[in-house]
């Protein structure tokens, strides 16, 4: 409960203000939509603004696949108190990302387009289910160097891929300088396939998904650089190739690692290719017309914003609110923990918020008034379900742990067209 606050803060991002160097307000430093002093209500044409909400969005996505890789259900309080401090600061930033979907035509477009549909410079390495990262093996007490990034979708097929490594700001990281990763896929899928969901049927997919890291060139040296006589060769980079691969969107990827390549700034990763085999549901298409396509539930389908819903619901039902605990009949947390369940629909349960004003702990009524305050800024829920078919959907989504596809669903569901496929991020 201590950590709920800083996943749903929903305090003004007050990153910018006015340039206190030129003393006026621009694109760059506008601190909100509202009507007042320095709004950015003026900049909404403004291609400035539209690159500096991307810039949040990117940044963000990066910030949240690092913590959703790191944390799990049965993650110690220390290092969920640690990386849950760092979703609190991306919460602010999203506000004013959700203000400018509203207000930005363009930007909103951007924010409701599958990944698929986005050019290379608009998709961060983190977005992506594959992920190759190259790092640097300290043999000290330092942190290791990590060197850059990419990443690429479920593209079925075999595919040899040649790709520039990014920088990380929330990765240990030197500057790639232009060094490059070359790697290779293969993705096989089978399916349709009648499968369980929720204890509901529908559809699932089978996938096979195989990556084997090739080599790098151009890595920056990390080492010394002092040449070894007994060696004979200089001390440099010890380099060696991380895989992530995403199985079940919203949850910690798979990770897989080659040897360490020694003293070598251009390595061959010469080891056996990763292997994942696993099944997805499918979800209806968050650009479907007049006829409902269906996709499969994987990241490179997801719209930005649909991700954020995904990782944030599971952290939160998963790591943070322990669902064992959630779905315990009479226990305090439920009414908290059905909120978040229904993070990804447009509206607010308020009968889980009387219930959570309602039960006299201190703590979790503190948390009731987080909700109630970010409530103001979204539209009410006027759908109402009976109390007990509503307990046993949550019951059983939980058990499940495919509650961030019902997340999406949710939001894909209401007002579509709206931010994020019809879903806010509050």
């Amino acid at each position: 409960l201590l950590l709920a606050p800083a996943l749903f803060d929903c305090e003004r991002f007050q990153h910018g203000g006015m340039d206190r160097e030129e003393g006026k307000c621009t694109a760059a430093s506008c601190t909100s939509f509202d009507e007042g002093e320095c709004s950015c209500l003026e900049y909404v044409s403004s291609p400035e603004l539209q690159e500096r909400l991307k810039s949040i969005m990117k940044d963000t996505i990066q910030r949240v696949r690092k913590v959703q890789d790191k944390l799990k259900p049965g993650t110690g309080f220390f290092d969920k108190v640690w990386w849950g401090s760092s979703l609190g600061d991306a919460q602010k930033k999203l506000l004013l990302v959700e203000e400018g979907a509203q207000k930005v035509p363009d930007f909103q477009a951007h924010l409701n387009s599958p990944l698929q549909s986005l050019s290379d410079a608009d998709v961060p390495a983190g977005a992506w289910p594959i992920m190759v990262e190259i790092w640097d093996e300290d043999y000290s007490m330092s942190k290791q160097d990590f060197l850059g990034e990419t990443g690429v979708g479920f593209e079925t097929g075999e595919r040899t891929h040649t790709r520039e490594l990014r920088a990380n700001p929330y990765q240990h990281s030197v500057d790639p300088k232009g060094a490059k990763v070359h790697f290779r896929t293969s993705v096989t899928t089978h399916g349709p396939f009648e499968c369980e969901v929720d204890e509901e049927k529908t559809q699932c997919i089978k996938y096979r998904v195989t990556v084997q890291c090739l080599k790098a060139e151009g890595l920056p040296n990390t080492d010394t650089g002092i040449y070894n006589p007994i060696t004979g060769a200089k001390d440099v980079t010890d380099a060696y190739c991380k895989v992530r691969l995403n199985n079940q969107t919203g949850a910690p990827s798979q990770t897989f690692k080659t040897s360490v390549v020694e003293n070598d700034l251009n390595p061959t990763f010469n080891h056996e290719a990763f292997t994942s085999d696993f099944d997805v549901p499918y979800i209806d298409s968050a650009t479907s017309g007049a006829v409902t396509e269906q996709v499969p539930f994987t990241m490179d389908h997801l719209s930005l914003s649909e991700q954020i819903i995904a990782s944030l619901q599971y952290l939160a039902s998963e790591v943070f609110l322990n669902s064992e605990k959630c779905t315990k009949k009479g226990s305090a947390l439920q009414a908290l923990c059905k909120m978040v369940e229904k993070g990804g629909a447009l509206g607010v349960d308020t009968k889980a918020l009387d219930a959570l004003m309602s039960t006299g702990n201190p703590v979790v009524q503190k948390m009731a008034t987080h909700f109630s305050t970010s409530a103001s800024l979204m539209q009410t829920d006027s759908a109402e379900h009976e109390e007990a078919e509503e307990e046993e959907e949550f019951r059983s989504r939980s058990r499940s742990g495919k509650g961030s596809m019902m997340a999406v669903r949710a939001g894909r569901r209401a007002a579509h067209g709206g931010y994020g496929g019809g879903g806010g991020m509050g």
